[in-house]
């Protein structure tokens, strides 16, 4: 109709070395919740609408964003995205967490957030401080699987956690004189334990 030809060639792995490598190589931060944690998950805070950060390969929600664009995806880059709206799902790369931590906050969002327990962070203490609910998940095999694979891992060198926040979570006040501003809170200290996630009956 628009007069328009597509020819399709063969370009050698030599001629092509980084888009190549890009299809070759594993995705680091593909990694898919076991189906059966992320069930109780969603029994306790679900239904959830949208996967932010995900693929096709560790999507457990209808919808979900993703970068690169993939099949399937609603829109790409979830950072880029409003989260004012629906019920959210999130196990995001380590490096993107201070920006997602600001953006549920920033956008009122609700979201139930996979964080490692990394207390040497700055945003360990920010999401103890304005998450309304904090669990360690359980410890050991199969608890994640790279999401193209689908095969359960060892259990990882790290705990992990789940967060909750609802409508952005807590807003406590800033201290006595201070200038508002999430960062100068009185946060909780660092060290502060979590308790293990409640067992749910009705989850399978």
């Amino acid at each position: 109709m628009l007069g328009l030809t597509i020819k399709a060639s063969w370009i050698a792995s030599v001629a092509s070395v980084w888009p190549d490598k890009l299809s070759r190589d594993p995705n680091q931060t593909d990694w898919r919740l076991a189906p059966s944690l992320f069930r109780r998950l969603d029994t306790r805070y679900g239904p959830h609408e949208v996967y932010l950060f995900a693929s096709p390969h560790n999507a457990h929600c209808p919808r979900f964003f993703s970068l690169p664009a993939s099949p399937g995806c609603d829109a790409v880059d979830a950072l880029a995205q409003s989260w004012v709206s629906g019920n959210l799902w999130a196990n995001p790369p380590f490096t993107a967490i201070p920006r997602v931590l600001a953006k549920i906050q920033a956008d009122a969002a609700t979201v139930t957030l996979i964080l490692p327990v990394w207390l040497a962070q700055a945003w360990w203490s920010e999401a103890l401080a304005v998450s309304n609910e904090a669990y360690l998940l359980p410890r050991g095999a199969g608890l994640f699987s790279p999401g193209r694979d689908q095969q359960p891992t060892p259990s990882p060198h790290w705990r992990v956690s789940i967060f909750r926040f609802e409508r952005g979570g807590r807003r406590l006040p800033p201290p006595s004189g201070a200038t508002p501003s999430a960062r100068s809170w009185a946060v909780p200290p660092p060290t502060a334990a979590l308790p293990p996630l409640p067992f749910i009956a009705s989850a399978t």
